[in-house]
């Protein structure tokens, strides 16, 4: 009598391996979220407004047209004196020399799609940058960085789905597109890809006059892994400042070629009463006067009007944001936690944040401040309770900014 053996257990096969496409879709769920979220808080600010969200013009604004024009014609420069509409006498000069190229260039790019107007390829190069911006953040906090747990990493895409003047990512501005080459700069030299990171931070400089504080802070990230290391990296520090620095060098070259000037930048913002300042008398004119400067001796104080009020909590909260950055630095080295990364960061919060105080009251400095959204990565040493409490008050300052823009008062 012959018996049948049990069949010997099988073993449980191992799960598959989610597929790439699956990967790819889990991991840009998050940032996606906080863009879209981002959109839900300036369509509410732009209905409160009055203002039709979904249009091109609700996005544009004064220095919006330059960056068009520049996209569509190319520079142009020319003495003020020989257009007395102009509002410009004397030896000042106009045109649009005094706005760097690479966000016209990615205009100009995306007008080779049938039917897009110039404006249409603004907002869409800008939204383009700002979701690249926003999944790059996500790249750097979960894949680059060490790991922070999902609660933080939530919080801080909370953060940067209502950064304080995160309006200028959604506006037809080159923020969002220096953003996304400064979050590419630094990262990929914390992965120490030397050559791509000086090419991102190139790409930064050309975007905007602030960006050049990437390359400085990828220089920053090199010096800290060599000395972290105990390596020499003098070449890779050159191969990066260096190609940084040729993105600015670029700028000025086309300048030269098309106007006839080198500094045709610097001619062409000189109209505007550009003269330096120290960033900490700047720093006290802005939060201490309104929008309209110090009044003369005797005269009362108007009612303080929102324009005001705004400014000078985007200055106070921009500096909060920098002295957290030193404070989780310092918090991080305690613990034994602070990498290359998180000393680059800090040299770019203090260069993005001086800089525009040293080029002077003048100009706004709540626009350049959006260059400061990766700074945020450096509050993920933060507890997340913590982060999410902050996102509270950002979040009311940016929907009241989003308000002020849609009203034309933000410029």
């Amino acid at each position: 009598m012959t018996t049948l053996a049990d069949p010997a257990p099988s073993r449980p096969s191992p799960p598959a391996e989610p597929g790439r496409a699956h990967r790819a879709v889990r991991f840009a769920a998050a940032p996606l979220a906080a863009y879209l979220l981002g959109h839900v808080v300036y369509l509410t600010a732009a209905a409160a407004a009055g203002t039709r969200y979904f249009t091109v013009a609700a996005h544009e604004r004064y220095d919006s047209a330059f960056y068009e024009q520049i996209a569509a014609h190319g520079y142009r420069m020319f003495a003020c004196a020989v257009d007395p509409k102009s509002g410009f006498q004397g030896d000042a000069w106009c045109g649009n020399a005094g706005w760097f190229p690479l966000y016209p260039w990615l205009i100009a790019a995306a007008r080779t799609v049938p039917g897009l107007s110039v404006g249409r390829a603004a907002v869409l190069v800008g939204e383009l940058g700002t979701l690249a911006a926003t999944l790059l953040f996500w790249w750097v906090l979960t894949r680059v960085l060490p790991a922070g747990g999902w609660p933080r990493g939530a919080a801080l895409l909370a953060l940067v789905a209502v950064f304080p003047v995160g309006i200028y990512l959604h506006a037809v501005f080159p923020m969002s597109v220096a953003v996304t080459a400064t979050l590419a700069c630094l990262g990929l030299a914390a992965q120490r890809r030397w050559a791509w990171a000086g090419v991102a931070g190139a790409a930064a400089a050309a975007a905007y006059p602030v960006g050049i504080s990437a390359g400085v802070a990828a220089v920053a990230v090199v010096a800290a892994q060599g000395f972290r290391q105990r390596e020499a990296l003098p070449r890779r520090a050159l191969l990066v400042g260096g190609l940084s620095v040729g993105g600015l060098l670029l700028v000025f070259a086309v300048l030269r070629l098309a106007t006839g000037h080198w500094d045709a930048f610097f001619l062409s913002q000189d109209k505007y009463g550009g003269r330096r300042y120290d960033p900490v008398s700047a720093f006290i004119t802005m939060v201490s006067y309104g929008q309209s400067g110090p009044l003369p001796a005797g005269t009362a104080r108007p009612a303080p009007n929102p324009l005001d009020f705004a400014v000078r909590w985007d200055m106070w909260s921009s500096l909060v944001l920098v002295l957290l950055a030193g404070a989780c630095m310092a918090l991080a080295a305690l613990r034994h936690r602070l990498v290359p990364l998180d000393i680059g960061l800090g040299v770019y919060a203090v260069v993005a944040w001086l800089v525009p105080l040293v080029a002077g009251t003048q100009i706004s400095q709540y626009r350049s401040h959006a260059l400061l959204l990766p700074v945020l990565l450096l509050l993920r040493h933060l507890p997340g309770w913590l982060l999410a409490l902050l996102a509270v008050p950002a979040a009311l300052l940016a929907y009241h900014m989003g308000t002020l823009f849609y009203v034309t008062a933000l410029v």
